[in-house]
C-alpha cells in the first residue's frame, strides 16, 4: 500500500508479496547528507531493492546535476523484477534535493502493467487474458537489457570523458546516464549541447 514512513533502514527486512505496490521513504542514517557518487549511493540502494527479489535487474542509473569530480546530490536507479512482475525506481536524496536534512532514499515499485492503465483496468474487470499480460512482460524482458551491478565510478567516468577531451561543462550542468546501447554494450552517457559521449559503465572481466 501507499504510504510515507520515516525509519532507519533495514538491510534484513524482507517484502511481503502484497507489498509490490508501494511508495515509500527511508532516512539513510549512515550516509553523509552530502553529494554522491554512483557507487556511493547505489551501495545505499542495492540492498532495499534486492530485497524484492534475487533476480532483480538493474538496467538504467540517472544523475542529477554533477560537479566537475562526478558526484550529485541524487541518484536514480531503475530496476526490473522479472519473477515478481515489476518494477522499481529507488532515488537516493542528500543535500538541497532531501526533504529531511538529511540522506533519504525513496522507493518506488510498481507491478506490471501498472495500476491506472487500461490493461491493468481490464485485468480487474476480468476482461484481459493473463498469457497476453505475459506475453508483453516477456517482451519488455527481453527489450531491456541489464547492467553490470560491478562498474565504474561517476568519477572515473566524468574523469576519462574529460581527459578524451571533451568539454564536459562548457555548456552548462551535466548529468550522467548508465544505460545498455542495442549494441548490447553498457555506458555512462553524457550529453552536451554539441555531442553525446560515452565511457565504458561496466568493470572488466577478469
Amino acid at each position: 500500500m501507499f504510504g510515507s514512513k520515516r525509519k532507519r533502514q533495514s538491510r534484513t527486512e524482507e517484502v511481503s508479496p502484497d507489498a509490490l505496490e508501494s511508495l515509500d521513504r527511508v532516512d539513510l542514517l549512515d550516509v553523509a547528507n552530502t553529494p554522491l557518487t554512483a557507487v556511493e549511493a547505489f551501495a545505499a540502494v542495492r540492498p532495499t531493492a534486492e530485497r524484492y527479489g534475487d533476480d532483480a535487474r538493474m538496467y538504467l542509473v540517472l544523475s542529477a546535476d554533477v560537479n566537475p569530480t562526478g558526484l550529485a546530490s541524487s541518484w536514480e536507479f531503475h530496476y526490473l523484477f522479472p519473477e515478481r512482475h515489476a518494477e522499481g525506481r529507488f532515488i537516493v536524496c542528500t543535500g538541497s534535493t532531501s526533504t529531511t536534512g538529511q540522506a533519504e532514499l525513496h522507493s518506488i515499485v510498481m507491478p506490471f502493467p501498472q495500476p491506472g492503465t487500461p490493461e491493468h483496468t481490464m485485468i480487474q474487470s476480468g476482461g484481459y487474458m493473463y498469457t497476453i499480460v505475459e506475453q508483453a512482460w516477456q517482451a519488455r524482458l527481453e527489450r531491456i537489457l541489464g547492467l553490470p551491478t560491478a562498474f565504474h565510478d561517476s568519477t572515473v567516468a566524468v574523469d576519462e570523458m574529460k581527459q578524451a577531451g571533451h568539454p564536459l561543462f562548457s555548456g552548462g550542468a551535466l548529468r550522467l546516464k548508465g544505460r545498455t546501447l542495442p549494441s548490447g554494450v553498457a555506458v555512462w552517457e553524457a550529453v552536451t549541447p554539441t555531442e553525446i559521449i560515452h565511457t565504458p559503465f561496466g568493470l572488466p572481466r577478469f
